[in-house]
Parts: C-alpha cells; sequence; structure tokens
C-alpha cells in the first residue's frame, strides 16, 4: 500500500467561495451525505464516522445554500501538517467535481495559515494531478527525529 500528500509550499490554488468551516456540525447530516458517498461508489467495506470525529476541523461545502459535502481534517499544529482524514458528497451535482475542488481548496487555507504538509492517506492515481503530490517514502525515509 503506498500512502501521498501535497508539499503545500508547491502549490498555488486559491480558495472557494462556497465553503465554511462548520462550527456544531449536525453529525446526521454529515452521516446521511456519508452514506450517499458510499453507495455512489459502491463501497465494499467502510469504516463509518463517529461523533468524535466532529471534534476535528469540518469543511462544509455547499450548493445553493444546501450542505452537498464536507471533510474532515486532523490539524497537527505543531508539526505543521494536515491529515486530511475524509471527505463525503452526496453527488446530486456530479459537474461540481467536489472532490478535487475541496482538496484544492483545504491546500489554499492551509497554505495561508503556514501548514507544510496535507496527507491524503491511500495512493490514488487521480491524487498525482495535484500541485505539490508527493509519493510518500518507506518508513526509514519518514523516520521522525
Amino acid at each position: 500500500m503506498k500512502f501521498c500528500r501535497i508539499n503545500l509550499a508547491k502549490t498555488n490554488y486559491h480558495p472557494v467561495d462556497n465553503f465554511k468551516i462548520m462550527d456544531n456540525p449536525d453529525f446526521d447530516q454529515l452521516n446521511k451525505i456519508y452514506y450517499d458517498y458510499c453507495n455512489y461508489h459502491k463501497f465494499e467495506s467502510v469504516q463509518p464516522i463517529y461523533p468524535e470525529d466532529l471534534e476535528n476541523t469540518i469543511f462544509g461545502y455547499y450548493h445553493n445554500q444546501e450542505l452537498v459535502a464536507f471533510t474532515i481534517c486532523i490539524e497537527y499544529e505543531q508539526s505543521k501538517i494536515i491529515h486530511n482524514d475524509q471527505f463525503a458528497w452526496n453527488y446530486h451535482h456530479p459537474k461540481l467535481t467536489l472532490g478535487m475542488c475541496s482538496i484544492r481548496n483545504e491546500c489554499a487555507y492551509y497554505k495561508a495559515r503556514g501548514y507544510e504538509y496535507m496527507f491524503l492517506q491511500q495512493f490514488d492515481e487521480y491524487k498525482t494531478n495535484f500541485q505539490g503530490f508527493e509519493l510518500c517514502g518507506p518508513a526509514e525515509l519518514n523516520k521522525l527525529d
């Protein structure tokens, strides 16, 4: 299994205007979007989201003032690293390409706040299209001293 990240210093993305950081998000609303997302992709196996996930930073993405997508980001402020933990959207308007849009937006958001890397979990070919894309090396190259 391969993992990847984005070197934020090598990005030049701009924030979008259809998002906000969610204060007190509605878990049931997010869980419904996640359920729609998993069913749209016909995932054979999924890890559920939990109410405790909402203790992290939640980006809400809107279309016509309706919440249609979200990202859960875990901030490691001291290390200046972001873990892009979970993204989901309901795909009611596929032409919005919110998956790609959300990552570019989150890169812009965190780069402006001095963060260095955004980890995107497992490698997928489409992720190579992002500015600053890097494949993480083996453990001996990523040792934290």
